[in-house]
């Protein structure tokens, strides 16, 4: 989050998160989508998922939220 102090007043401001952000790193339902379809449909191991992904965006992605993902979309 970003975050600003006025140099005259001290006053600080800080941003808010677009609505249904809850976390700095959210992954659309497009990323999420293609992460469950190569584990399931392709059966491309986790972690090997987390390395396109990753590869694909620039950002760590985590086994965890791989495969939570794929609860939610079960």
């Amino acid at each position: 989050m970003y975050a600003v102090r006025c140099p005259n007043c001290h006053a600080s401001n800080t941003g808010s998160w677009p609505e249904g952000v809850k976390a700095a790193v959210v992954f659309g339902p497009g990323i999420r989508a293609l992460a469950v379809w190569l584990l399931d449909r392709h059966g491309v191991p986790v972690d090997r998922v987390c390395e396109i992904i990753t590869e694909l965006v620039g950002t760590p992605i985590s086994p965890g939220s791989v495969l939570a993902w794929q609860g939610l979309l079960a």
